[in-house]
């Protein structure tokens, strides 16, 4: 079975142990996108297929109209 890949936004990246050791953790220091524009940062994560965790609202827009994500209905949450 695959791991999990989780991108922790340098606003959350204190929270890498809260997804245990199956999952494999990513932070925006780990990936030297400390400081780095938010679109980015989310081609990072999705480079490397990722579950992206942040608090910062602004991920949303560039995220929900990605062409990878372009017409479906994938789950998110903002919050």
């Amino acid at each position: 079975m695959a791991r999990k890949r989780v991108f922790l936004d340098e606003c959350v990246s204190d929270l890498g142990h809260v997804f245990g050791l199956k999952a494999h953790v990513y932070t925006a220091h780990d990936l030297g996108m400390t400081g780095k524009e938010d679109t980015r940062v989310i081609e990072m994560a999705f480079k490397l297929k990722c579950l992206i965790v942040t608090v910062n609202k602004d991920f949303l827009d560039y995220y929900y109209n990605h062409p990878r994500r372009k017409g479906k209905r994938g789950v998110y949450f903002m919050g």
